[in-house]
């Protein structure tokens, strides 16, 4: 076993003499070393990414012209597309809240998410390091975050959907206690001929009230709610009605 500041030592002359597009490993170096240069080489790359968008974001109210900069023909630099999309999660993220058993890809996937929400599924992609595992990777973190956004979007609608109801169920209650409850429809009554008219026919004994209340018992509450929202202004209107002729009249006294 080779102990950390020797692998440190190993892995910076082996970079110092590699060419700047290549590495250049001795023959003979041990399988330790080994291992120790690809661990660096993949936290540089991830440490990379969160310092071009340190970079990018520390431009941004500072120097005006950076866009037209990083566009010009003789620009070598990272591209104007990266530059943006590392910035955008650098500034979602402060130092301090950055994972560096994770990689910048899993805190790209929440870094549209709220602070409280991304450090929780921060916590849960890092959960199996803690048995000695691998962190889960950024595909399964991608699909604990649309489950996120797809459960609150549904609640939201859900939500919006019983605001508007409301509000609809309360502006037809107003418009029908506006309406006039002295209703005489005597204009729309058709004459009888006096033949017909002199015939007494005896009505048949019928409860419309008794009938109607049977026929609300049997519906459950989403057919009676659907019932009031397919003809709410009539509803309301002879709620209206009953309650005011319902209400007991005041007795004027009489003076001896």
């Amino acid at each position: 076993m080779t102990n950390p500041s020797d692998e440190n030592n190993t892995v910076d002359a082996i970079l110092a003499q590699s060419p700047p597009l290549g590495l250049d490993i001795p023959e003979g170096t041990s399988f330790e070393h080994w291992l120790a240069l690809g661990k660096h080489l993949a936290l540089a790359d991830n440490a990379l990414a969160w310092r071009v968008g340190d970079w990018w974001v520390y431009g941004e109210h500072r120097y005006g012209d950076r866009i037209t900069a990083v566009r010009t023909r003789g620009w070598n630099g990272p591209s104007f597309g990266a530059c943006r999309n590392y910035a955008m999660v650098a500034r979602a993220f402060e130092t301090s809240r950055r994972r560096d058993v994770l990689s910048f890809s899993h805190h790209r996937e929440v870094a549209s998410l709220s602070p409280a929400d991304a450090d929780q599924l921060l916590d849960w992609a890092e959960e199996p390091r803690r048995n000695d595992g691998k962190p889960r990777s950024t595909r399964e973190l991608r699909s604990q975050v649309r489950s996120r956004v797809a459960a609150r979007t549904d609640a939201t609608s859900t939500g919006q959907r019983k605001l508007e109801r409301r509000e609809q169920t309360e502006r037809l209650r107003r418009r029908a206690l506006s309406f006039p409850t002295n209703l005489d429809d005597s204009a729309n009554v058709l004459p009888v001929p006096a033949e017909p008219a002199a015939l007494r026919v005896e009505p048949l004994p019928l409860d419309r009230v008794a009938i109607a209340r049977s026929a609300l018992d049997a519906l459950n509450y989403a057919q009676r709610l659907d019932l009031f929202l397919e003809r709410p202004g009539e509803v309301i209107l002879a709620h209206a009605v009953l309650t005011q002729r319902h209400q007991p009249r005041e007795r004027s006294s009489s003076v001896g």
